[in-house]
């Protein structure tokens, strides 16, 4: 019994520090990045990329992203990330957002994803992650 409590809380803790690292890691690829545009506020973003046409909304989901306006889900192979950026939003420090301009492989269909990076880091689809993730590291 003594030794099952110990293996639970030696995974647990595992579990904590690999979080907590995937975050630091996406935040220093964030700090380092170049080309990705640092904005103050979503709203600056996303009334930009609307005036680019990139004029419906995604959502998150674990194992792709969700059309809003058609209520379709898009799996990761389905769509590419054509742009990403980072919001540094000063008064709310813990909520750090990342817009991304997405489009569709097989149509002509942009639209908007915004999420939050601790987001990123939790309950995605090892496939999903590395989509979005590698869009901040490929261009950092």
């Amino acid at each position: 019994m003594v030794r099952l409590l110990v293996k639970v809380l030696f995974i647990r803790i595992l579990n904590k520090w690999y979080s907590l690292w995937i975050t630091c890691s996406i935040v220093y690829r964030l700090s380092k990045k170049r080309i990705m545009e640092l904005y103050q506020n979503k709203k600056d973003v996303i009334i930009e990329l609307q005036r680019r046409g990139y004029d419906q909304d995604f959502e998150l989901e674990n194992e792709g992203i969700l059309y809003l306006q058609q209520s379709e889900f898009v799996p990761p192979d389905e769509f590419e990330i054509t742009e990403t950026y980072r919001i540094a939003d000063r008064s709310r420090r813990k909520n750090k957002a990342i817009v991304y301009a997405v489009k569709s492989v097989h149509s002509d269909l942009r639209g908007i994803l915004v999420t939050s990076i601790d987001r990123i880091t939790q309950g995605l689809s090892i496939h999903l992650w590395s989509k979005l993730a590698g869009t901040i590291s490929s261009e950092a």
